[in-house]
């Protein structure tokens, strides 16, 4: 799925949704139409990813609207998906 993520400066995950049903609202969906409780005063920036695994999914999509899942342990699990594995002692 592809899905927007929204960060703030501690990139720290705040909310996330499917990219398709942000896009039309552009900034206006975090602060008008998602559900996720998003401060309007914090500096924010939206990410687009590809998520794969339909928990990882399950849990972005719960960012924001339940309190027991914590956006920085996603954001650091989304990090380690993106960031290049480096073998030692490999050839590429």
């Amino acid at each position: 799925m592809l899905m927007a993520l929204l960060f703030n400066t501690n990139d720290q995950i705040v909310a996330a949704g499917p990219a398709c049903d942000q896009v039309p609202y552009g900034d206006r969906y975090w602060f008008e139409y998602h559900e996720a409780h998003v401060d309007s005063g914090e500096t924010l920036r939206t990410a687009y990813m590809m998520i794969a695994d339909p928990d990882l999914q399950s849990r972005l999509l719960m960012a924001g609207i339940d309190d027991s899942v914590d956006g920085s342990i996603l954001a650091k699990e989304i990090e380690a998906q993106i960031a290049p594995n480096y073998l030692t002692d490999k050839a590429a």
